[in-house]
């Protein structure tokens, strides 16, 4: 990092209030009376920001999310797009000073556990995964491009720092027997939860490509097509024609029809024998292209725009495996 004897004199002011922060949370969680599932509580006078959940709102650069697969609050910086589906996210760290040379204390302080980015635990995240979170604000745009630098400086892509972000940082580890590495080690551990499920949805949308990239379109791979005898894509001033599946394996039916108000494909859930709406595939979802979200069933029913290129959709299950069709009519 190179730094001048002022900044290395800031950075070693951060790291010891850094570990002042810590010896006090220690002291707080180790207390005789403290409550074992509130060891993370706010300080006397400090609020966390409003939740607004957003499941619709689009991941983008900049955002700060707060994640709900942590057990206490637990807020990440959106710092870059890989692709649609993919994004480079850091943590905050719940002190309020940088612990190390690999943190980054923000030149907006967003208040609780919104003022220190922990560049060391940056992670790729699927936007499947942060799709569930909750979005709560927009990290300054200085920030954003200060944060990846010192990211690409932890990386090895960048020599050195400027000097405006070095002090905003810590200094480094040097001992095994340093409190920080405990702080480090819990932190990763309480991503543990985020990660597994990451993976799981990372897993999900390589089958999903598979899948759409597939030539097998037949009802046994969960194909159906939309333009079969034009009965669906054709609009006409009959009444509604539609197929007829029935779903391997799971005791419902599946009725497919072009809803003649909205123009969309619309799959319907039905129970085998009654005939009635079923939510045996809620969560289930039906693929359409590569530059489209998977569609979730939901309340036993999908819909699904229609576009002169659309042959087909692909019906698969939570996990991205297809589902086997059997077609009746």
């Amino acid at each position: 990092m190179n730094p001048s004897n002022n900044s290395l004199s800031v950075r070693k002011h951060n790291s010891k209030a850094f570990l002042r922060e810590l010896l006090m949370d220690n002291l707080l969680r180790s207390a005789p009376d403290a409550d074992k599932d509130e060891d993370l509580r706010l300080p006397a006078g400090i609020a966390l920001p409003p939740r607004f959940p957003v499941p619709d709102e689009p991941v983008s650069a900049g955002q700060v999310r707060l994640l709900p697969q942590i057990g206490f609050p637990t807020y990440v910086a959106v710092l870059e797009a890989w692709d649609e589906a993919s994004f480079l996210i850091v943590p905050f760290s719940r002190f309020s000073k940088p612990a190390t040379e690999e943190e980054l204390e923000t030149t907006r302080n967003g208040g609780a556990f919104m003022a220190v980015l922990q560049i060391w635990n940056a992670r790729t995240a699927m936007a499947a995964t942060l799709r569930k979170s909750w979005l709560v604000g927009m990290l300054p745009n200085r920030d954003v491009k200060d944060a990846l630098l010192l990211w690409k400086w932890s990386i090895g892509d960048v020599a050195e720092l400027p000097e405006r972000i070095s002090e905003r940082t810590g200094v480094p580890i040097y001992r095994t027997d340093d409190p920080r590495l405990d702080y480090r080690r819990e932190a990763i551990e309480n991503f543990a939860a985020f990660d597994a499920e990451d993976d799981a949805n990372a897993e999900r949308a390589e089958k999903l490509v598979d899948l759409l990239q597939g030539r097998d379109k037949s009802p046994g791979n969960g194909w159906i097509s939309v333009g079969e005898e034009e009965r669906i894509a054709a609009a006409s001033d009959q009444p509604n024609e539609f197929l007829l599946y029935r779903v391997v394996g799971k005791g419902v039916l599946l009725s497919v029809e072009r809803s003649r108000s909205s123009g969309e494909l619309v799959l319907s859930v039905l129970d085998e024998s009654t005939e009635k709406p079923s939510p045996a595939l809620d969560g289930f979802f039906v693929l359409v292209d590569s530059e489209t979200d998977p569609i979730i069933i939901q309340g036993s029913i999908a819909r699904v725009p229609i576009s002169s290129k659309l042959e087909g959709v692909r019906l698969v299950d939570p996990q991205g495996d297809a589902i086997s069709l059997e077609k009746l009519s």
